[in-house]
Formats: structure tokens, C-alpha cells, sequence
């Protein structure tokens, strides 16, 4: 693994819908005024339409702003989420916080029993798993996933 896809794995470790864990590839610096700007300025270009007065369009600014700030969200994890809103929503006329604030990209991260598993059933070998210790314990994932 090279320096550019190592994981700050503790500060990025969540647990998924089924108890399982996953954690986010998003490791760079957090996101600043100027990212937020960046972000504002796009949003307002693909969704020119998307308020009907100015306090609304602001409004809904600085509370996107907040929720990024509050989720911890990474400069690059922030022109990610919004490029993608912009691909991803299907109306034009509308767009919501959470159409955002949902993308991530993320690694799935195994215990030794899932990591034996997927072993033992030949649907990947050893070479094909990195390691890391969160919180005293031991994890793998498929080296694959960090080039999403």
C-alpha cells in the first residue's frame, strides 16, 4: 500500500446497517471556508432554480455548511459529495442536504472470521487483504477497494 492510500482508520471507523464495519478512504485535510465556497458556487450552478427567495438559498447553505463541519468532512470529501449530488439527482428543480451528505466512499473492513471465510470459499486469497489494527483489535480489508 502506498503513502497515498494509507487510512487514518480510527478517526474514520463506522459501523454499518448490519453491524458490520466499514470505513471511509477519506483521510486529507479538513474542509476549509474556501472548500465550502467551491462547494456553494457549484451547487448554485447546477441548481440554479433550487430556492424561491434568497433567505431560503442561504438558509439551507449554512446549514449544509454546519453538517459538514459536524460529520467531520474532508476538503476532498466535500467536492466528492457535491459532484456527485450533481450527477446523482434526478430532479433539477430540487435538492436536499441529505442527496449530499450521504456520499462517502468507503472500505469494508473484516474480522478473522470474515477474512477466513472469504478465504476458505475461494472467493479471494490471502494476498488480496491489507491489515490494520484499530483499537487493539486486528481488521482486513480487500487491498481492491482502496482504488474505488
Amino acid at each position: 500500500m502506498t503513502s497515498e492510500q494509507s487510512l487514518q482508520l480510527e478517526a474514520h471507523l463506522q459501523r454499518t446497517e448490519n453491524g458490520g464495519l466499514s470505513l471511509s478512504l477519506y483521510d486529507d485535510n479538513p474542509a476549509a471556508d474556501k472548500d465550502f465556497s467551491k462547494a456553494i458556487a457549484r451547487l448554485n450552478l447546477a441548481f440554479p432554480n433550487a430556492f424561491n427567495t434568497a433567505e431560503e438559498r442561504n438558509g439551507f447553505y449554512a446549514l449544509l455548511i454546519e453538517v459538514f463541519k459536524r460529520e467531520n468532512f474532508t476538503a476532498k470529501h466535500v467536492e466528492d459529495a457535491v459532484f456527485n449530488a450533481i450527477k446523482t439527482c434526478g430532479t433539477y428543480r430540487y435538492i436536499c442536504i441529505a442527496d449530499i451528505v450521504k456520499f462517502d466512499k468507503k472500505v469494508k473492513l473484516y474480522t478473522y472470521g470474515g477474512y477466513c471465510d472469504l478465504i476458505s470459499s475461494g472467493l479471494a486469497a490471502h494476498e488480496d487483504f491489507g491489515k490494520r489494527q484499530i483499537d487493539d483489535r486486528t481488521y482486513w480489508f480487500l487491498k481492491k477497494d482502496l482504488e474505488q
